[in-house]
């Protein structure tokens, strides 16, 4: 556990939660997790919505599954 020194105000900074390539990693994960299920479901997506609706959410994704 790193010690930190305290300011003038009493107070221990925290450390930081996030570091920028983690947090790149993990949104570049969901957003392919996304491109994938939504290929996956693409029937599903189908008969709850129209066609055309489903391929212009597709085509928004990271990985237009549909469009390969």
């Amino acid at each position: 556990m790193a010690v930190f020194q305290t300011k003038k105000l009493g107070f221990v900074p925290s450390p930081k939660v996030w570091s920028p390539a983690l947090h790149g990693w993990m949104s570049r994960y969901k957003n392919a997790l996304v491109s994938k299920f939504s290929l996956y479901f693409y029937e599903v997506l189908c008969r709850q919505g129209s066609v055309t609706e489903v391929k212009a959410l597709m085509a928004k994704t990271s990985v237009d599954f549909y469009a390969k």
